[in-house]
């Protein structure tokens, strides 16, 4: 009896030339991309590679604006309106219409209202018993009629040195 060959799974064919041309064809094709794409990312990120540009430095002028402007903010804003909110309130002889600060001369400067001319001129003493004022300065006065506090006042407050 003769052997009988009896296979099921059909054996794999070789690429031939067909298989390695596609495969050829796929490398260059590989190699191509990747000769675009590094040059392109090498562009993309030499931003990167540069030095920073420093900023001028600000003239004369504007330091000294800034140094205004710091100077003005390192003021001792908390505890001064802490302290002026127990001085001047809705049962208080006085109250405060405006703030206006001068950073450079360390000077605030209120405007308010009064129920009388005795309770202004013993506002500079109550307020140079602040801790944060170095001295008070009563600017003007005046009195506008009758009504609940007919007079106007400015008083100007210099921030102690330091605080």
């Amino acid at each position: 009896m003769r052997r009988l060959a009896l296979d099921f799974a059909p054996r794999p064919q070789s690429a031939g030339r067909g298989g390695w041309l596609a495969g050829a064809l796929g490398v260059l094709l590989l190699c191509v991309a990747a000769t675009v794409w590094l040059p392109t990312g090498t562009v993309e990120a030499s931003h990167m590679s540069e030095a920073s540009v420093q900023p001028p430095l600000p003239d004369a002028d504007a330091a000294r604006a800034i140094d205004a402007a710091v100077r003005e903010l390192n003021l001792p804003w908390i505890e001064t309106c802490d302290a002026l909110a127990g001085q001047f309130g809705a049962s208080a002889a006085a109250a405060l219409d405006a703030l206006e600060s001068d950073g450079r001369r360390g000077v605030l400067r209120l405007s308010g209202r009064a129920h009388s001319v005795a309770s202004v001129q013993d506002l500079p003493a109550r307020l140079r018993a602040l801790p944060a004022i170095a001295d008070v300065t009563l600017v003007g006065q005046e009195t506008h009629g009758s009504g609940e506090r007919p007079v106007r006042f400015v008083i100007e407050l210099r921030w102690r040195e330091g605080t």
